[in-house]
């Protein structure tokens, strides 16, 4: 095998390596905030993250009881306080995120991913679905090899936000 071959191979390896690492990232994200380990969630984010939840159909209600259109959380301190508020804890035992599929495409240092969301909850002995969700991620790969959540927009599917970021991922198809 030439050089230039085993470099292409290599570089297709990495590749995939890239891709099976922020596919497990965004499955972590869920396992974490359903087994309510902050310290986990909040691992999975780089410093300057954001997680933009958005919709007036969310059902998330400010400190003063006021219902919000989107709840931003910036830094991975955010996440970790999100996780141990009182709306996230009310889920807990009985919660299951699920995520995908998902299209990701890598390109180099950085990563991109748009699927779907679903968020379930225990009732007794039946599952509601609570939420079913249009995800936009962005990845930033470490100095270590590692991958971390950098950016999360996520809008409830059936609103014009969710329709929006799957129309502007098929665009960059065409």
């Amino acid at each position: 095998m030439s050089n230039d071959a085993n470099k292409e191979l290599l570089d297709r390896l990495q590749k995939v390596e890239d891709e099976l690492a922020v596919r497990n990232l965004m499955v972590r994200y869920g396992l974490a905030v359903d087994s309510g380990d902050s310290a986990a969630a909040k691992a999975l984010f780089t410093e300057d993250s954001i997680y933009d939840v958005g919709s007036p159909d969310t059902g998330m209600e400010s400190e003063r009881g006021e219902s919000r259109a989107s709840y931003i959380m910036e830094g991975p301190g955010a996440i970790e306080e999100m996780v141990e508020g009182p709306g996230h804890q009310s889920l807990l035992p009985n919660s299951a995120h699920t995520l995908g599929p998902d299209e990701v495409r890598v390109e180099a240092e950085v990563a991109y991913a748009l699927g779907y969301s679903r968020l379930y909850q225990r009732q007794g002995s039946d599952f509601k679905l609570l939420r079913i969700g249009i995800n936009h991620w962005a990845f930033k790969k470490q100095m270590d090899g590692s991958w971390l959540i950098h950016h999360r927009a996520s809008r409830p599917r059936g609103g014009e936000d969710a329709h929006q970021l799957l129309q502007n991922w098929v665009s960059l198809d065409k």
